[in-house]
Formats: C-alpha cells, sequence, structure tokens
C-alpha cells in the first residue's frame, strides 16, 4: 500500500525532473470514439497495478468514476461522437522495472460531430503541447480495431498527422487497435500509408465499456482473459518504445516557422490575384462599353437614311383630361370626373386609370395623389425625316467620341498594367518549395 501511495504521489508531485535519458515522451492521438480515453485508463491500470477488481480510473467513464488524481476536463460522457477531451493532459507513470519515467498526452480526438471547425481548434492545441516538450519518442495511434479499412473520418486524421508533424517523429509509429484481438482483427496496415515504421497492438478493453454491477461469472472468465492479454501488450509496446530514439521538437519549430512563412506568402498571393481580377474586370467592363460604342457607331453611320415616323405629342384641347404632375403623362384621355386643377384632389382616387392608390397608366405607377386635371391630349403627329436623322446623328457622335475616350492612354496603361505587374514574386523560391512539400494544403490555415 505504502509503496502505490508513493508511486501516486510521485506521479502528481515528482520531486525533481529525472534525468533526460529516463524521461519518455508519448504523444497519443487518434479519432473520436476510437478508444482513447480508454486505453489511457488501461495504461494507469498497468503502471499502478490494478485490477478488475480494483480498477484504477484516470478518466471517468459512464460506470466508473475518476479514482486517480489527475486532471482531466471529460465532457459528454455518454456521447461517443464528440470529443471527451477538449484540452491536451499530461499522464505520468514510473516503471518499477526499468526506472524510466513515461509521459503520455492524451490529445482531444480529432473528426467528431462538431466538424472541421473544432479540429480546427484543436490540432494547433496538439502542436503546442509536442512543442512544449524537450524531445518525443513515439507517437501513438489509437484506432478502432472493429475497422477493416480507413473511413473519411480516419483518413481525415491521418491528412492531419502528416500535416502537422514532421517526418522525422512519424519515423516510428505505435498503433494501437482497440476493442479487438489480435487474432480477430481485419484491419490493414497498409491502408495508413505512414512512410515510417509501423508496430500494431492489440487490446480488447471491455472492462471499462460494461457495467460492473452486470457482470456474469461468464463475463468475468473473458474479461480476465482480455485483461491479462491487454497488460502482456502494453508491456511488449515500452519495450518496443524504450528502443526508440527520443527526438528533438526543434522540427516542429521549424515547421510551424515554415507554416507561418507560407502564411504570410499565401496571404500576399492572394492580395495580387484579388487585384488581379479586380483589373481584369475592369478591363472586360471597357472592352464591353468599347464594344457597344463600335456597334452604336456602326448602326447610326447611316444618318443620311430617309425615313418616315409616326412621334406621340401632347397638345392643347377642348377637354379635361388626367395628368400626371410627376412623370408628364395623360394618364386618362377625357376623364368624366368634375374637373380639377389642383394636384392630388381626392376625387382621382376614382379616376378609372387607378388600381389600389396607384395609376396604371405611368410608367413608374404613380400614386394618385400626384395627378390633376389639364385640358391637353395625345396627339400622334409624323415628324420630318430630318429632325429624327439629327437625333440619329448626335447619337452617332456620342459613339464615335466614347470609343476615342476608351482607347485614350489611361486604358492602355491599365492593360499594361495586367501584363507587366509592377510586384514581383516572393524571393525566397527555395524556402516556398521545401515548405509546401512538406505541409499539406489542406492544414495551412488551421
Amino acid at each position: 500500500m505504502a509503496k502505490y501511495l508513493k508511486k501516486v504521489l510521485r506521479s502528481i508531485f515528482p520531486r525533481e525532473k529525472p534525468d533526460a535519458d529516463k524521461w519518455i515522451n508519448i504523444a497519443v492521438i487518434g479519432e473520436t470514439g476510437s478508444g482513447k480515453s480508454t486505453f489511457i485508463n488501461t495504461l494507469t491500470n498497468y503502471f499502478l497495478k490494478g485490477s478488475l477488481n480494483n480498477l484504477k480510473v484516470a478518466i471517468p467513464t459512464r460506470y466508473s468514476s475518476a479514482t486517480e488524481s489527475f486532471d482531466h476536463t471529460e465532457k459528454d460522457i455518454d456521447d461517443v461522437t464528440k470529443s471527451k477531451t477538449d484540452m491536451c493532459h499530461h499522464y505520468t507513470f514510473e516503471d518499477d522495472e526499468t526506472g524510466k519515467y513515461y509521459l503520455f498526452i492524451d490529445t482531444p480526438g480529432l473528426n467528431d460531430t462538431r466538424g472541421a471547425d473544432q479540429d480546427a481548434l484543436n490540432i494547433p492545441k496538439i502542436r503546442q503541447a509536442i512543442a512544449d516538450l524537450g524531445h518525443l519518442s513515439a507517437v501513438i495511434l489509437v484506432i478502432s480495431g472493429s475497422l477493416c479499412r480507413l473511413t473519411a473520418g480516419m483518413r481525415n486524421v491521418l491528412i492531419s498527422l502528416r500535416g502537422n508533424l514532421p517526418d522525422i517523429v512519424l519515423d516510428n509509429v505505435i498503433v494501437v487497435l482497440t476493442n479487438v484481438q489480435r487474432h480477430t482483427s481485419n484491419f490493414d496496415l497498409n491502408c495508413l500509408e505512414i512512410n515510417g515504421n509501423i508496430f500494431p497492438y492489440y487490446m480488447q478493453n471491455s472492462a471499462f465499456s460494461k457495467d460492473p454491477r452486470r457482470r456474469t461469472e461468464e463475463d468475468m472468465v473473458s474479461l480476465k482473459a482480455d485483461w491479462k492479454d491487454s497488460m502482456k501488450e502494453i508491456k511488449t509496446m515500452l519495450q518496443k518504445i524504450n528502443t526508440f530514439q527520443a527526438k528533438s521538437v526543434a522540427a516542429f519549430k521549424d515547421l510551424e516557422n515554415q507554416r507561418n512563412i507560407i502564411k504570410a506568402l499565401m496571404t500576399e498571393a492572394k492580395l495580387e490575384v484579388t487585384n488581379i481580377q479586380k483589373m481584369q474586370d475592369e478591363i472586360a467592363s471597357l472592352q464591353q462599353a468599347l464594344k457597344k460604342y463600335g456597334d452604336d457607331e456602326s448602326m447610326y453611320q447611316q444618318y443620311t437614311q430617309e425615313t418616315v415616323l409616326d412621334v406621340k405629342e401632347i397638345v392643347d384641347a377642348e377637354y379635361h383630361s388626367t395628368m400626371c404632375s410627376k412623370c408628364d403623362n395623360v394618364c386618362h384621355d377625357r376623364c368624366s370626373l368634375n374637373e380639377t386643377t389642383v394636384v392630388g384632389h381626392d376625387i382621382f382616387q376614382g379616376c378609372v386609370a387607378m388600381r389600389e392608390g396607384q395609376c396604371t397608366q405611368c410608367p413608374l405607377l404613380c400614386s394618385w395623389a400626384e395627378h390633376f386635371h389639364a385640358r391637353k391630349t395625345i396627339q400622334v403627329k409624323q415628324q420630318t425625316v430630318e429632325k429624327v436623322l439629327e437625333d440619329i446623328k448626335a447619337k452617332y457622335d456620342i459613339a464615335t467620341q466614347g470609343k476615342i475616350d476608351l482607347s485614350s492612354p489611361l486604358w492602355l496603361q491599365l492593360y499594361a498594367n495586367l501584363v507587366f505587374p509592377d510586384r514581383t514574386l516572393p524571393r525566397d523560391r527555395d524556402l516556398f518549395r521545401v515548405c509546401v512539400s512538406k505541409i499539406n494544403p489542406d492544414t495551412l490555415y488551421i
């Protein structure tokens, strides 16, 4: 009992930092619902000598409260679709046999139902938690053993890993397949597409997923066998991790610096593209206007053509009609209402040209209050050919002048700015190529 208490106190309040060669840092990463928290609880029982009848619980589960004094912020314990861990947490254990200290970093679950925005919040936390360490010995990837191949969610997790962890850290990857026994697993490790070495371990952690009060004797027989196998797998896994060479986290800082440089370059490039697009839009608009002026010039160039047009004009009359004071339109010829020259007189509400308070004859559907009586009417006259042609000639002159204006040096200068931009591309092309080859574009804005 005293030995156990001593170990617990050391895990919470280490008296002094062990030598670097005895300190092994391990990052635990996985998709939400993969069994990552259960894996941490299994580790806790391995180091603290727990048993089926005396479970050591670091992270509370649906059926078990925490028994150990580790900081945790577990949420939505009953909802397996949401990550229970929203922050990175450290779990430190001492191995009596080797005298080594193991620091497991429990990271937030990726790809939960809260969507990509939640991953965008969690991934920087994972990067920062690892970067704060002096070194990293291993990465443990927790995967549900019930899978046979990669799901879309798991594929997103792997993309995030490759885009946010330096290649040197992925040289040796521990894969823990949960809820499965070694001989029953059908998961194809090749589908992970990790360039480094992969070391798989299999654990059936059903001791934490069922209500202890409902265990039968047959259940206990199976649970004991699974428990024993899981403890053996952990021991073998730790022995393998002990052979790994610790990697400096300086690579994380270099990757982060490269990421920030690329972000700055991409921001500048986006501004350049936006400016070019604006210039292209302006040129397209000017070219369209130029085409219109050219078409108008062709249309009106025959301004000596002879023609006769019927033109409507408002002329004096011996009777009164309803007119609009706003658009100067004869709205009701020979109005039968009592004649009044008062604009907006109430009687105009009853004029046949009105419907629901608006004039049906006005181009703008003016209000009845804009109308009055005047002795005017509409007369169709044949306008002389010469006058009409003068109007066409005026339009021709406008089109010609507009075409000249658009061909001015200012327009040509705008086009030249697009073809020969003043700004140059980023100077550090080598750094740009290196960064792009190392960092997945999908993760640059995370």
